[in-house]
């Protein structure tokens, strides 16, 4: 193209500029779009990089995984969500990472159960969600590098296995789960991982919706909802991720819309606990 045939720019500065709050909502619109692709890749490739994402991970948030776990069984205890009566119970953890927690929680739950006798022991399966299932082969499984599925805890009285599935293909049975669990995993990548192309609270929704026909009748998940200021080096917390976006970039929407549409997918919403602990129940109704 000549000199001559540049198109004419325009340098005059058109008023009114935006207003300062909508260049920084473009600013993390952007943002926003550059960690969904991020998020697309990983999903994509669960590959090495993934596994150095789950180690980065555990270094920021698992340092004090012990006392973590143990509020989050007394947690679980307190609501009743670990029931009097035990037979065929299922806790599965979506995204487990490296399953500490998980492998704690058993043996803590294992300990409380000593002497008891059941036609079904309860289960807690350990997922991890940026696996892989073999579809023709249902025991194949291809778990994220850095993911430990060898290592076993110390239970006699608890069935604890591993799986590793997409979150939205778990190869579980229908009304099989008593509780779905997910810390900083799914629920907060689905926030803005953007699921067949739907806006990512269509995202979530439809990923809640999936997971209550895993559900058994009054199941839960539960996920983590702490009270505590975001602390800027971690990770936020997935309630505050969520009340963020729906403040923020969702117009006409409200978190009174949200919980309204819970509803409508039989879910009712509560807290477990409070402060650094808390925990966010959706019971199926």
């Amino acid at each position: 193209m000549a000199v001559r045939d540049l198109p004419k720019v325009e340098t005059r500065v058109r008023f009114p500029l935006p207003a300062p709050q909508d260049i920084l909502k473009y600013f993390q619109t952007y943002l926003d779009y550059m960690e969904n692709k991020r998020l697309q890749s990983l999903y994509a490739n669960p590959d090495q990089e993934m596994g150095e994402h789950i180690q980065t991970w555990e270094v920021e948030e698992l340092k004090t995984y012990k006392e973590y776990t143990e509020q989050l069984y007394q947690n679980l205890l307190a609501s009743e969500l670990l029931p009097k009566d035990m037979n065929g119970f299922v806790f599965l953890s979506v995204s487990s990472n490296k399953a500490d927690k998980e492998r704690l929680l058993a043996e803590l739950l294992d300990k409380d159960l000593e002497g008891k006798v059941f036609d079904k022991k309860p289960s807690i399966i350990a997922a991890d969600f940026f696996g892989t299932q073999n579809q023709d082969t249902a025991t194949a499984q291809t778990f994220t590098p850095g993911f430990k599925p060898d290592e076993q805890p110390k239970v006699a009285n608890v069935n604890f296995s591993y799986l590793s599935a997409d979150a939205y293909h778990l190869p579980l049975a229908d009304e099989s789960v008593t509780v779905i669990f997910d810390r900083l995993g799914v629920l907060h990548h689905a926030i803005k991982l953007n699921e067949a192309g739907k806006p990512p609270v269509d995202s979530l929704i439809s990923l809640l919706k999936y997971w209550n026909l895993k559900l058994k009748p009054n199941g839960s998940v539960i996920t983590d909802a702490s009270e505590l200021p975001p602390n800027p080096d971690l990770v936020d917390p997935t309630m505050y991720q969520l009340e963020y976006y729906i403040k923020n970039f969702v117009r006409g929407y409200n978190w009174t819309d949200f919980i309204n549409e819970l509803r409508d997918i039989g879910y009712e919403s509560s807290f477990i606990g409070s402060g650094g602990n808390r925990l966010w129940r959706l019971q199926k109704v």
